[in-house]
């Protein structure tokens, strides 16, 4: 007796041979035989992951008085499937001004970007007055405890008083460090609030607070994606609840995120001022390790809502006046409230699968 098989059944069946089938990599090669498959591969090999940091001091005389400065090449990560840029400066002809050129990260020549700025993660914060009119010293920032073996100097302590400021030294580790952060960056629509000043007498509210849209750095951008390097970096400031509220909301025309640190480490005995040079060492350290998806929330705020107002007639329209002020502080409050539930949100989001 024949027996049929389903769609849905052959469909699972094959599904599960696929996925239980060896798939070939990055030098790791098979061969199906019948009694199976022949895995070989290269006894080393190494694995470059998209955004992979490589730093290089780069010798250029007329960068005084170092003689050169730190750069970075970048393993291409897309995000989007699109490709990512770093803004260099070249010339188009001898001779000329060089202008800035966004240079995607998969040209043959890959673009240098430049560390331009570096922080001191040992060093004591700024100092601070509390409300007692103590002056605070807050901690160093710090860094990973990778560097403690190699006799990086401790991160300052912080504390009350300026003697804070003064540390212990430990003669056992007296190399400096300094970092650099590498972030993306994508251009989007923004918003920001308006508030409008109204007639309380014939309007029946004192202020209107509406949404305008703001597309500058998404239409004057060079580059869907691009890297930066700054000294530490800082995720664009996005809107309070109390900003929407009183209506003075204001979006960042950017979102960011943070690809890798760039950890630069001086030989032995080098004062605390030092400037990194190529006698230094590059450590980076890594935060985003696959290719990124993007996306914008795009949540439209709603149309303010309109004021309540109660029209009577009453003395040749002179009631209307004073019931409409009386109002006017109930529908500022609504206004405000209202701008603050239904604000637009263009914030976005990376993601990796």
């Amino acid at each position: 007796m024949k027996s049929l098989i389903s769609a849905e059944a052959w469909n699972g069946q094959v599904r599960a041979v696929r996925r239980a089938r060896v798939t070939p990599g990055q030098g790791c090669i098979i061969e199906q035989t019948p009694n199976g498959c022949i895995l070989s591969g290269a006894g080393k090999i190494r694995w470059r992951h998209p955004w992979q940091v490589s730093a290089q001091w780069n010798v250029d005389p007329t960068i005084q008085p170092l003689g050169g400065q730190w750069t970075a090449t970048l393993w291409p990560g897309f995000v989007n499937a699109q490709d990512v840029t770093i803004e260099v400066e070249v010339a188009s002809k001898p001779n000329v001004q060089k202008q800035p050129v966004q240079v995607p990260l998969t040209e043959e020549d890959p673009p240098l970007l430049i560390l331009s700025g570096f922080r001191d993660p040992a060093a004591p914060g700024l100092p601070q007055a509390s409300d007692d009119g103590d002056i605070i010293i807050p901690p160093g920032e710090g860094y990973p405890k990778f560097f403690d073996s190699l006799g990086v100097v401790p991160a300052s302590n912080g504390g009350t008083g300026l003697g804070a400021l003064d540390s212990t030294p430990d003669p056992t580790r007296t190399r400096q460090i300094r970092g650099c952060d590498i972030a993306l960056v994508t251009p989007r629509l923004a918003t920001h609030q308006q508030v409008d000043v109204l007639d309380p007498g014939t309007d029946a509210q004192s202020v209107s607070i509406s949404t305008v849209f703001d597309n500058t750095a998404l239409i004057n951008a060079k580059s869907a994606h691009w890297l930066i390097a700054t000294s530490k970096w800082e995720p664009p400031m996005e809107p309070t609840d109390l900003d929407r509220l009183m209506g003075t909301a204001v979006e960042p025309q950017t979102d960011e995120i943070k690809i890798a640190t760039v950890w630069l480490v001086s030989p032995p005995d080098v004062g605390s001022d030092a400037q990194p040079d190529e006698t230094w060492t590059a450590y980076p350290q890594h935060f985003v390790f696959w290719n990124l998806n993007y996306a914008s929330r795009a949540q439209i705020s709603a149309a303010p809502p309109q004021p309540l107002k109660l029209v009577t007639g009453l003395a040749l329209g002179v009631a209307d006046t004073l019931i409409n002020g009386l109002l006017s502080p109930l529908n500022d409050a609504n206004a405000e409230v209202s701008a603050m539930l239904n604000a637009a949100n263009f914030s976005g989001r990376y993601w990796s699968i």
